[in-house]
């Protein structure tokens, strides 16, 4: 069925199937770069973007279910060096995008930067010190600088990296 899917010569997609942890099926299909014409590979690393935005969210609420955060606690709890700027924001303020935080996509800094590999906590650097957008809990801004301090505090919580 995925060969039909991703035929040979078309975009491709790479699948991992994991049982108990253990990988019980890995393949990839079609193209890695259509213009090159490379064909794709199990081992390949894709941008997904957003599509991590879930990842994070049911991790935070698989741990909130473990008894290991509440989604009402404080961004600080966890990271005690983030600088809310005297405001108090929860972790399900930044899983419904109103925390106030700019998304530092909508920076003039990362344009300039979006080639570059930065980790969480450069990342962090680029919008910490911003002014929110709006007090927390007051309105809805999509921000992508929240789900990067989501992911930091999934990672601290669980002792585990949301790195492949």
């Amino acid at each position: 069925m995925l060969q039909s899917t991703y035929p040979a010569s078309g975009p491709g997609a790479a699948i991992l199937i994991a049982h108990n942890g253990q990988p019980v099926f890995r393949n990839a299909y079609g193209m890695a770069n259509l213009e090159l014409n490379v064909p794709n590979q199990p081992e390949y690393v894709f941008a997904i973007g957003s599509m991590s935005k879930q990842f994070v969210a049911i991790s935070l609420l698989m741990l909130e279910a473990e008894g290991k955060l509440n989604l009402d606690d404080p961004v600080t709890r966890y990271l005690s060096d983030y600088d809310t700027l005297g405001n108090n924001i929860t972790i399900r303020q930044l899983l419904t995008h109103t925390s106030g935080i700019k998304s530092f996509t909508e920076m003039d800094t990362f344009q300039k930067l979006v080639n570059v590999d930065l980790g969480a906590e450069e990342m962090l650097e680029l919008f910490m010190h911003e002014p929110l957008m709006f007090e927390p809990g007051s309105d809805w801004s999509y921000s992508n600088s929240g789900y990067t301090v989501a992911g930091m505090i999934v990672e601290k919580v669980s002792g585990m990296s949301l790195q492949a």
